[in-house]
C-alpha cells in the first residue's frame, strides 16, 4: 500500500499573505507563530523526529536578557502588555526574501536545528499567483491520499470537489462550503468515489467547550435551553491576509460565527430544538478605511429564534456576533466567549481568560476546571452522550449550514 500523503493547498493561491515582523521569544510561541503564519507548509514523515527534537527549548543566552519577551533580533518591546504587537508594514511577500522556501529556511530551518522544511509548493515560488494551481497540486496525489483545505471560504468547494472527484480524502475547515447545495453535491460525489469529506472545528474539542456541551445536554440538571450569546473576533490587522476575499465573497459572520453557531447547535438539537427565525444586522467603516472593498462588515451580528419541536409556548433566543475589526493590543489574538442560559442554570466560558463557571439554582456556583481528573460517582460509569463527528453528513442531517 503506497504511503498515505497530506497535502496542504497554499493560502497564497489566492490571496497575498501579510507578516509580522514582530516574534515572541518563548520557544513554544515562536514555533506556533512562525508556523500560523504560513499555511502552506508540508513537513515530510521522516522529518518527524527531527520536528519533535526541534521543540526542546533552546539553551539559555549568556549576557543580558530582553526585559520584557521580544526577541532581540527583533523589537525589544518597552511595554510588558504588548503581548500582540500591531502588524507592521512588510515588503511584497513575493519579493525574494519573502518567497515561502526562503521565509520557512530563514525563520525556521536556520533556528531550530537546521529542521528539514523542504516542500513542493503550488504555485511555484516565481508564481505571484494562480488560482488554479491546488489542480496541479491534486494531481500529483494518487487515489487514497488526502488533503487538507484551509484557504478562503468561497474556494472550499471547488477544491473539494475536484480532489473528491480524482479518490483523494478531503479535510475542509470550517465552514465546509457557503450554500446548502454545495453541501449536497459534496456528499453525493464522496459517496460515488468512495472517498471521506470531514470537517474540521477545532472548538468541538476544545475541553472547556466540550465539558459545557456535555452539561447543557444534562436537561435533569442545567434544565431547558432559554437564552444563548456569543462573540469571536479576531484584530484588524487580519483584514490585510482577508483583503483580497473579505466583503467580495465571504464575510465574518461566514468566518468566525460559524463556531458558535455550530457549538450552540450542538448542545439543543438533540434535544429537539430547531431554529425557526433569523435577523441579522452589521456595522461597518473600518473595514471600509482600510481599503477593503465598499460595504464589508466589520462586525455582523445574528438574532435567531429557536423553539422546541412539539412544545408550543417554548422558545429559546441565540445572539452570534462575529468581528474582524477588533483592537490591537487587546491582550489575545481572538476574543471567544460565550454564555448559554437554561431554565435551571447556567455556563460562562471566556477563552481569553481561560474562565469557565457552571451555577445551578441547587448547588450555586462552580469554577470549573475540564483539564482536572473527574472520577465516576458509580462503576461501571454511566455513558456519556456521545459527541458527534463534525462531517459533512452531519451537517446534511442536522440542516446545520456550518
Amino acid at each position: 500500500m503506497a504511503p498515505l500523503n497530506v497535502l496542504m493547498v497554499s493560502l497564497h493561491c489566492f490571496a497575498q499573505a501579510s507578516f509580522m515582523s514582530d516574534i515572541p521569544t518563548g520557544w513554544y510561541r515562536r514555533v506556533h507563530d512562525r508556523l500560523r503564519r504560513w499555511r502552506s507548509i508540508a513537513i515530510r514523515q521522516e522529518s518527524w523526529r527531527g520536528w519533535l527534537d526541534s521543540l526542546r527549548p533552546p539553551p539559555k543566552r549568556q549576557g543580558r536578557q530582553p526585559q520584557h519577551g521580544w526577541n532581540i533580533r527583533h523589537k525589544i518591546s518597552s511595554d510588558p502588555y504588548d503581548s500582540f504587537p500591531n502588524t507592521t508594514p512588510t515588503p511584497n511577500p513575493y519579493s525574494p526574501s519573502n518567497l515561502p522556501g526562503e521565509h520557512l529556511n530563514k525563520n525556521i530551518s536556520q533556528a531550530y536545528n537546521n529542521l528539514d522544511v523542504s516542500f513542493t509548493s503550488y504555485p511555484s515560488d516565481t508564481t505571484s499567483r494562480d488560482p488554479d494551481s491546488y489542480k496541479s497540486a491534486i494531481d500529483a496525489l494518487s487515489p487514497g491520499d488526502a488533503i487538507t483545505i484551509f484557504t478562503p471560504d468561497p474556494t472550499h468547494y471547488p477544491i473539494a470537489l475536484y480532489a473528491i472527484q480524482r479518490g483523494i480524502h478531503v479535510m475542509i475547515t470550517k465552514p465546509a462550503v457557503q450554500l446548502l447545495s454545495h453541501h449536497l453535491h459534496l456528499l453525493a460525489e464522496s459517496r460515488k468515489h468512495n472517498v471521506i469529506v470531514y470537517i474540521e472545528h477545532h472548538k468541538r474539542y476544545d475541553p472547556a467547550y466540550a465539558d459545557s456541551r456535555r452539561r447543557a445536554l444534562d436537561e435533569a440538571a442545567l434544565g431547558e435551553f432559554n437564552y444563548f450569546y456569543s462573540y469571536m473576533s479576531q484584530p484588524k490587522s487580519q483584514l490585510e491576509t482577508f483583503k483580497a476575499w473579505a466583503g467580495k465573497d465571504s464575510d465574518i459572520s461566514y468566518y468566525l460565527n460559524s463556531h458558535h453557531i455550530d457549538v450552540h447547535e450542538s448542545m439543543v438539537s438533540e434535544r429537539g430544538w430547531v431554529p425557526v427565525s433569523v435577523t441579522a444586522s452589521a456595522s461597518e467603516g473600518i473595514a471600509n478605511g482600510l481599503g477593503c472593498q465598499p460595504g464589508t462588515e466589520d462586525t455582523i451580528t445574528l438574532l435567531v429564534n429557536w423553539e422546541k419541536e412539539g412544545q408550543k409556548g417554548t422558545r429559546g433566543t441565540a445572539i452570534y456576533t462575529a468581528s474582524w475589526t477588533a483592537p490591537q493590543k487587546a491582550g489575545v489574538h481572538s476574543q471567544q466567549h460565550f454564555h448559554y442560559v437554561a431554565s435551571k442554570g447556567e455556563i460562562r466560558v471566556n477563552q481569553a481568560k481561560r474562565d469557565y463557571d457552571v451555577t445551578m439554582d441547587e448547588t450555586g456556583i462552580a469554577w470549573i476546571n475540564p483539564f482536572y481528573m473527574q472520577y465516576c460517582k458509580s462503576y461501571p460509569p454511566p455513558p456519556l452522550p456521545p459527541f458527534p463527528h463534525p462531517t459533512i453528513q452531519d451537517c446534511i442531517t442536522q440542516s446545520n449550514p456550518h
